[in-house]
């Protein structure tokens, strides 16, 4: 056992759990960046513009469905983990989500430098993609840590069944899309209607995450 496992391994099952959290939170923050712009994309394309590393389209041109498909992933991970089943498949998920865009930030970094930057167009954040490198370098590393905790210390997780999820909270989303959608409507570009219509969608996306994630217990 090397010095990393032994020190999981004498880790207090209230520091895991903190770590766990903070690594949920923290994917859930991350992951908000796929679901906004799909839903902007499906209930107001005309403002839909996304590129990332040279893949990207505006409304339904170009791959728009790539996005949508990765905000399902993302959803479907939170599923599986909040089941406590397929444990093997939400690491992929999971190492996935982190890793690959660890990997994808440094190879921006190194190849386009001062112009590799990360631009919110609806809140105009601007700024170098290469800070983004060591958040997600550290839950690339908290995801393997947990993932050696789990199957090779043998900690295991709360087990629910596939249909038991927190339907209040997935109700509640529901509602925020027509929510979204009205405001989207009355929005022009990215005034204020526009901006709270993403508020909107961002609540919508950490109540699905909550309402498929682990029930309470």
């Amino acid at each position: 056992m090397n010095d990393a496992t032994r020190l999981l391994a004498e880790a207090k099952p209230t520091h895991i759990a903190i770590l766990r959290r903070g690594l949920h939170a923290w994917t859930v923050f991350t992951t908000t960046f796929l679901w906004t712009p799909t839903m902007r994309l499906l209930l107001k394309p005309e403002i839909s513009q996304w590129r990332v590393f040279g893949l990207g389209g505006e409304g339904t041109d170009g791959p728009y469905l790539f996005l949508p498909f990765l905000a399902l992933l993302a959803l479907v991970m939170f599923y599986i983990d909040g089941r406590g089943r397929a444990r093997n498949v939400f690491y992929v998920l999971l190492l996935a989500w982190h890793g690959g865009v660890t990997s994808a930030l440094i190879v921006g970094a190194l190849t386009s430098g001062n112009d590799a930057v990360f631009m919110g167009a609806a809140w105009g954040i601007r700024f170098p993609l290469a800070l983004l490198i060591v958040p997600f370098a550290v839950s690339t590393v908290a995801a393997i840590a947990l993932w050696i905790v789990e199957h090779r210390l043998g900690r295991a997780v709360p087990v629910f069944g596939w249909l038991q999820v927190q339907k209040g909270k997935l109700g509640v989303a529901a509602l925020a899309l027509p929510c979204a959608a009205l405001f989207f409507w009355l929005g022009e570009g990215f005034d204020v209607y526009t901006l709270t219509a993403i508020v909107f969608t961002i609540l919508q996306w950490v109540l699905l995450t909550e309402g498929v994630g682990r029930p309470p217990h």
